[in-house]
């Protein structure tokens, strides 16, 4: 299952309903691939702030957590197998997100 910049365009409840549904459904060995905006990320206080986590600029964004997010999977039967958190990767134009990828094994 690969999701790139998705994660951070749903709130929280639909996170955890799609990360329900990623564990119920990815076989054995399957991994999951995370790419989406981090805490970090120099657009999460710009824009009006709708919660501790999210914003609206030009569009809803919800800044997640790399502890956080690394919790919820390993709570799924998920191994961690690589994880950063840093920009320089997913330059885009002028933007340069700081962004959280992470590689999970499910169990």
């Amino acid at each position: 299952v690969y999701s790139r910049f998705t994660f951070h365009s749903i709130n929280e409840a639909k996170e955890d309903r799609t990360l329900d549904w990623i564990e119920e459904h990815l076989k054995t060995d399957g991994c999951f691939l995370l790419e989406a905006r981090s805490l970090n990320d120099p657009m999460f206080k710009q824009g009006e702030a709708l919660s501790e986590t999210e914003n609206f600029t030009t569009h809803y964004r919800r800044y997640m957590d790399l502890d956080k997010i690394t919790q919820k999977l390993e709570s799924r039967n998920f191994e961690i197998v690589y994880k950063i958190e840093d920009n320089n990767l997913a330059v885009y134009k002028d933007d340069n997100p700081y962004v959280i990828r992470i590689v999970a094994k499910k169990l």
